[in-house]
């Protein structure tokens, strides 16, 4: 089978895999930021983390700008993969019809002159 078909199918499958991931730790990362107060919020300054002196025992919450940045790139991710994906199973499809059309071929000349027999016999009845 086509060997392109498979790589795209498994860099789909990765992207929406990696993406999936990359989904879930924006959901924490939003809990984390909404879990402090707007004034503790607006006080980070850009580009900054919320420390763990925020918030004792909790890991450091990205800063809005960063949860965005990452919302904006899985959603594309994500479709790009599904659409890699897709890709994919469409050229080894396409690669099978191309190997059906060959064994077709290959079988009208092997067995020649007796097929026709068959196609015309079958007319006939």
């Amino acid at each position: 089978m086509g060997t392109m078909g498979r790589v795209m199918m498994v860099i789909g499958t990765a992207l929406i895999g990696v993406f999936f991931v990359a989904t879930l730790v924006l959901s924490s990362w939003n809990s984390q930021y909404w879990a402090f107060d707007k004034q503790t919020r607006d006080s980070a300054k850009v580009g900054d983390t919320f420390s763990n002196s925020l918030a004792k025992n909790v890991a450091p919450v990205e800063t809005w700008r960063d949860i965005e940045i990452l919302r904006a790139w899985s959603g594309g991710a994500q479709f790009l993969g599904m659409g890699l994906l897709l890709f994919g199973i469409g050229i080894q499809l396409a690669s099978i019809l191309g190997m059906l059309a060959a064994q077709a071929k290959f079988m009208t000349e092997e067995l020649g002159p007796d097929i026709k027999l068959a196609q015309e016999h079958k007319r006939s009845a």
